[in-house]
């Protein structure tokens, strides 16, 4: 009698859940998430790239001052105040960008940043869009054609958060090195909703990362970037699996 021979069908493995990143508000040093970069990326990847991230403040908190995400180093590159508006600025010494219009709180937002310096039209160097509405700045950021950035640059700190004692949330963070993509790279119009993308179509390069918070500060494009708190106290930053931007 030959035996029985029983097949056994495995449940899939569920997909893990994203998270938003809660920056708590610290009376001190604020509340911050860091990683050094550990090599440099070619002069072409730090001209030109695109940096996405979906943003939100906390009820009763007006933002002043936020930074939800920045680069220091030997060149401060790009630092956004997203939780009431946005401020971008570029080269060494910190150029100060154009201050746009802050955002109502507790509204998720998007914004999605192009830099590209090689672009012989300056106000072609820096584009900002803020769900899926490109904006306009009153006085465009004064950059230089083919400057480099600090993104992807040795030794620089790559910060996510509040930098001052206040509080937000961040979420769906992708940073892509050597490729321009418009904001539908990231996110689509879903029943008349603008959502996240869970799976954006986009390349990370060697340097590029995304944090969406499915496995905590860890960098999800596989460039092992994992970022670390170092808020004051620590820690200052927590995982919010139930408050995040709609997302397909």
């Amino acid at each position: 009698m030959q035996p029985r021979i029983v097949h056994v069908r495995r449940r899939p493995r569920p997909a893990p859940l994203p998270a938003s990143l809660r920056f708590l508000y610290a009376a001190e040093g604020g509340s911050v998430l860091q990683v050094i970069y550990p090599g440099t990326a070619s002069d072409a990847d730090r001209r030109r790239f695109t940096v996405s991230c979906w943003v939100r403040n906390l009820a009763g908190d007006d933002g002043t001052g936020a930074a939800i995400f920045g680069l220091t180093g030997g060149f401060t590159a790009i630092s956004a105040i997203a939780i009431t508006g946005v401020q971008v600025s570029y080269g060494a010494g910190g150029l100060d960008g154009a201050i746009y219009p802050g955002m109502p709180n507790d509204i998720w937002t998007h914004y999605v940043f192009q830099l590209d310096t090689s672009q012989a039209i300056e106000a072609n160097r820096l584009r900002v869009f803020k769900d899926n509405a490109e904006l306009i700045p009153p006085n465009p950021v004064v950059m230089t054609q083919n400057r480099l950035s600090a993104f992807f640059l040795s030794g620089a700190v790559l910060s996510l958060g509040a930098l001052f004692p206040v509080a937000g949330k961040l979420a769906f963070l992708d940073i892509c090195p050597g490729n321009i993509y418009a904001p539908s790279a990231f996110a689509g119009d879903v029943g008349g909703v603008w959502s996240a993308r869970m799976a954006p179509s986009v390349s990370y390069g060697t340097l590029g990362s995304r944090y969406d918070g499915s496995n905590g500060f860890s960098d999800m494009s596989g460039n092992g970037l994992h970022l670390t708190d170092i808020g004051n106290p620590d820690p200052t930053v927590a995982s919010d699996f139930a408050d995040l931007p709609a997302y397909v």
